[in-house]
Order: structure tokens, then C-alpha cells, then sequence
């Protein structure tokens, strides 16, 4: 024998690189796809998930927003919560609703502000009259920093005259 054969079974330094690279990224895919399952499918993974959504909307509402429960299922496109109330920052509720369906879309969390593609409300009641007799502007509510939204105020809408 010469010394230039090689051995049957052995492969170069960039072929096993290749393997464990192929390997390694089947195993992550593995792992992302049990992970949504986990998080989608159990009771912990859905309280997980909704900790982090409201997190990120938390910011964008000058008051507060509270959720009861999701309900069991999918994750992936959208999600049912129940028990929602917003207040506002004094603690008055104005929207309080048994039920929300909202549609998005995954990729809508990830970067920027989430953005729904469908909400449903069941039950919803609605209380713009605190019992102190201040005046609640919406708006305040769910624009941050309060006042106008940018589009509004561009397009010379005074408050109040949003609708008209």
C-alpha cells in the first residue's frame, strides 16, 4: 500500500464541517418548531406570550390595559382573550369587553408597533362619562404622549372634529 490512499470511511475537514453545519441547523429548526408548539399549545407557553404582547402594547395606551385569559389553541395567526379592560390614567374603565379576537400576522411583531389585521369585540361597554365630570378624550387613551394623532393634526382636523 502507498501512503497516499485513504482510509474507507474517513471524510475531508470541509465535508464534516458541511455535516455539522446541515446538522446543527436541522437541530435549531427542530427546536424553533417545538418551541412554537410549546409556547402556541400550553397554558404556560400562551401566559409567556401574552406577557410579551402586552408588554410591547403597555407603552402605546396612557392608562392601563389588562387581560383575563387567552383562550387554548393556536397562537400562529391570532388570538381570543377574555377579560380585557382599558383604563385610563386616573383608573376609570372605559372599555371593558368579555371577549377579543384579533388577527395579525407574526411578522407584525417582530419589528415597529404590532399591527391587527381583524378585531372582534364581544360585549363591549363602553364608558366615556368618568363619574368625576372631567371630559375623556379618546384619543389621549391610545395615542402615546396623548393629543392628536400625526395624520390628524397634518391634515388640520382640530380636536373634537374628527369625525365631522
Amino acid at each position: 500500500m502507498s501512503g497516499g490512499t485513504k482510509k474507507a470511511g474517513r471524510r475531508s475537514p470541509g465535508a464534516r464541517l458541511f455535516i455539522w453545519a446541515v446538522l446543527t441547523a436541522a437541530g435549531l429548526c427542530v427546536a424553533g418548531v417545538a418551541g412554537g408548539v410549546v409556547i402556541s399549545h400550553t397554558a404556560a407557553g400562551r401566559g409567556l406570550a401574552l406577557d410579551w404582547v402586552l408588554g410591547r402594547l403597555r407603552p402605546e395606551i396612557n392608562g392601563s390595559l389588562t387581560v383575563g385569559s387567552v383562550s387554548p389553541g393556536g397562537l400562529l395567526g391570532g388570538a381570543t382573550l377574555h377579560d380585557v379592560r382599558i383604563r385610563d390614567r386616573e383608573g376609570h374603565t372605559v372599555l371593558a369587553v368579555d371577549s377579543v379576537r384579533a388577527s395579525y400576522s407574526l411578522a407584525s411583531f417582530l419589528g415597529g408597533p404590532p399591527g391587527l389585521e381583524d378585531l372582534e369585540l364581544w360585549s363591549p361597554t363602553v364608558d366615556i362619562a368618568p363619574p368625576d365630570g372631567r371630559q375623556l378624550r379618546l384619543d389621549s387613551l391610545l395615542v402615546s404622549g396623548g393629543g392628536l394623532p400625526a395624520d390628524s393634526a397634518a391634515a388640520g382636523v382640530a380636536p373634537g372634529q374628527e369625525d365631522a
